[in-house]
Parts: C-alpha cells; structure tokens; sequence
C-alpha cells in the first residue's frame, strides 16, 4: 500500500508532493498505513471474505515471495517495457512454484500409498509361508527426493540511486527536448510569416509622419517578441543538449541499462531453472507410478496354490469295498 504526502490549501486543494512526514521519521506514514490496513481488514472480516491488506512487504510474511517492481509514471518507454517484462516473468515464476508444490504433495500422497501397499502384501507373504511359491520379482524403489534449492547461476544487482536519477533526468530531458521542437516550429513558422509581410521603406517612410504607424509599431513589436523567443529557445536547446551529452551521466545510464538486462536474464535462467526441476518431479512422480504399477501386477499374477497338497481335503475311498472278484 503506497501513500503520498501533499500539501493542501485552505480551499483543499492539493498541492505538489511533499516529504515532510518522511523527513520527521516521527513514524507516521508507519502509523498510517497500519491504521488503513486494520480499517480494510476488520471490514473484510465482518463481511466473511479472506481478503486483506498488509502494511509492511509480502516478502516479510510469506517465504519465497518475489515483489514486482513499480512503474513510476514518468517512466520511459524503455523502461517501461523492461520493468513489465520482468514483472511477468516473475509472476509466472512464482505460479509456476505453487504449481511444483502442488505436484510435490500428489507425488508424496502416491509413494506412501505405494510403500503402505507394499508393506501389506509383505506381511501377507510372510503369514502363509510355502516352499515351492516363487520368488516376487525386486523393483528398484526410488525414494522421493526431498526439494532442494535451485542453484542460481546469476545474482541479482541493485540499482544505485544514482543510476537512475541519471536515467530518469535523460529521459525528462528527452521529454522536453520533444516538446520544446513543436514550440520551436509554431514560432519559427510565426517568424517566417512575419519576414513575408515585412514593411517595406516606403511605409516606413510614411510611418515618419504618422502614416500607418501603429501598424508599423505593431508589426516590430510582434518581431521583436517573436526573435527574444526564439532566442530564449536557443538557450533551452544548448542546456538540453548539454544535458544529454553528459559523459557522466550517460556512463551512469550505460550501467542502469546493463543491470536492467542482467536482472532480465537472471529472470530468465531462474524460470528455466524451475521448468526443469518441475520436469524432474515429473518423471519422478511417472517413475514411482510405474513401481506402484509393477508391485500390483506381480501381486495380482502369483500363484497361491503352489505347494499346496491337492489331496489334503478330499474324501477317502473306505476300506469295506473289497477289490477281489469271483468267476462262476
């Protein structure tokens, strides 16, 4: 939640940015933040939603948390649009981690109904014990492998301050230099039509003796006002320019720049990185699925009549019957 301090009238209008509060470091803006959150928070409480708000960083409440960067306004377009193509690649990063969570829990909820199945039918075996029954076929059990952390070949850089005063002051200035070309042109285009209608010395002349002076006095009037513009135009393109070539400061933006694209690679490996651990898991999970599989198979193909008597339960012949026989 940001908050921005302005100074207001006693019309209530408000004026330009301030940062007296911050400036005390009485805590305030703290104090203002947390006073709003409880106020969003008791009202999403009493209407039974989980909604909420937080005053302080989400990475301070939940682990593993990466915040997006904001925007500011006056933003170029550069940035703009590198800022934004880091901000997605970090939310699909973080869906992409709940995903491989999710797939965790499956995969460890599937390996411990294998290994209670597994343990059943052992106990089973071991209680009806037969010589001639066959010996089960061993499969290879792997063990689930706990989640590691992803080793990160880059690391981060923080933006010095710096860096981007020099950037955002080059793209002001930019900014400006844009608008101050259209302003240029309009009173160029003043000044040209001006030197079209330029008085000739025979009006000038006239004008000596009160002939059309007013026009004439009108007419220097409005050129002299337009050449001080243009002038003072002038001045504003040197100090632009000026500006723009400073050598500092564009080493400064050269730096802002190269640490922009170093975080957008370093983005870019950690997404990766993530697809292939959350592949791994995968084939783990597909790997312990056809163990579980296997096990079934052999238990639902053994034999339990081998080594059993066949005879053990049939009725016996009664030694009454006599097996001898007379010829008459």
């Amino acid at each position: 939640m940001m908050f921005t301090t302005r100074t207001v009238d006693i019309d209530g209008t408000f004026g330009k940015k301030t940062r007296i509060l911050d400036d005390m470091k009485t805590g305030e803006v703290k104090n203002l933040r947390e006073a709003v959150c409880k106020i969003v928070n008791d009202h999403a409480e009493k209407l039974g939603s989980d909604f909420y708000v937080y005053a302080g960083k989400f990475a301070d409440k939940i682990e593993g948390h990466i915040p997006t960067k904001h925007i500011p306004i006056q933003a170029g377009k550069e940035y703009r649009a590198a800022i934004t193509a880091q901000n997605t690649q970090v939310k699909i990063h973080l869906a992409n981690v709940a995903t491989h969570k999710e797939k965790e829990k499956q995969l460890e909820a599937e390996l411990l109904k294998a290994e209670l199945s597994n343990a059943l039918n052992l106990d089973a075996t071991e209680s009806t014990p037969s010589p001639d029954t066959p010996k089960s076929v061993e499969v290879k059990r792997v063990e689930p492998i706990p989640p590691a952390e992803l080793e990160n070949p880059f690391k981060r850089k923080l933006m010095p301050e710096a860096c981007e005063k020099a950037y955002f002051k080059h793209q002001e200035t930019l900014k400006k230099q844009q608008e101050l070309k259209v302003i240029e042109e309009k009173w160029r285009a003043k000044h040209d039509e001006l030197l079209k209608n330029k008085p000739n010395s025979t009006q000038r002349l006239f004008a000596k003796i009160g002939l059309g002076t007013t026009k004439i006095e009108r007419y220097d009037e409005e050129l002299s006002k337009t050449e001080i513009t243009l002038s003072k135009i002038e001045q504003v393109k040197k100090s632009h320019k000026k500006i723009l070539s400073d050598k500092n400061a564009l080493n400064l933006i050269a730096q802002y720049n190269a640490i922009i694209d170093h975080n957008a690679e370093v983005s870019e490996a950690e997404l990766k990185a993530k697809i292939a651990h959350a592949a791994k898991l995968e084939r783990e999970r597909e790997l312990a699925e056809e163990q579980a599989r296997q096990l079934s198979e052999l238990e639902n193909q053994r034999d339990w009549t081998i080594g059993l008597d066949p005879t053990e339960n049939s009725n016996h012949t009664p030694q009454s019957i006599s097996n001898s026989f007379s010829i008459s």
